[in-house]
């Protein structure tokens, strides 16, 4: 029909696009798309759909790039900890080496806290550039499992790089 861009991410599940639906009509309508052409175009012109569902899948991603302030990326025995202001992000890692300690639950992130003068505990802080764009980081690492969060767990961790020397 015309020319389409490629996307940048990934189109949304069928589930998700369900649960948008009141945003994906609001799309529509800003791309001067009523129901009954929309219904047209399920009928008659699927390439024109693919390409709609494309386009709002890249709007909703760009959005929750642009809300999303922390990243949590977590493993048995490390936390990844990121915030990602616009410029470079900002990165908290904490490492436990004792067998029985799982940071991917609320008890192993405790333990990990309230032992953080243990050898047992290793915290780092750096700072990561963005090698491509802040969108693309953060949309690499929610592919990896990364969730993105309200920086509770960063800001705990950050107050004992300023309050304390191991």
């Amino acid at each position: 029909m015309g020319f389409f861009l490629p996307m940048k991410y990934h189109r949304l599940t069928t589930e998700q696009l369900h649960e948008l639906d009141a945003e994906f009509s609001i799309f529509l309508a800003t791309q001067g798309i009523d129901n009954k052409m929309w219904e047209s175009f399920k009928k008659n012109n699927l390439e024109h759909v693919d390409n709609l569902l494309d386009q709002f899948s890249d709007v909703i991603w760009e959005t929750l790039f642009q809300k999303c302030k922390y990243l949590d990326f977590s493993t048995q025995n490390y936390l990844y900890l990121f915030n990602t202001p616009n410029d470079k992000a900002e990165v908290i890692i904490l490492q436990v080496t004792k067998s029985n300690c799982d940071l991917t639950t609320k008890d192993g992130f405790l333990w990990a806290l309230n032992n953080l003068q243990k050898d047992e505990v290793v915290l780092y802080h750096s700072y990561r550039e963005y090698l491509t764009s802040r969108e693309l980081f953060l949309y690499e690492y929610l592919k990896k499992g990364a969730e993105i969060s309200k920086g509770k767990q960063f800001n705990v961790l950050k107050s004992y790089f300023s309050n304390s020397v191991k």
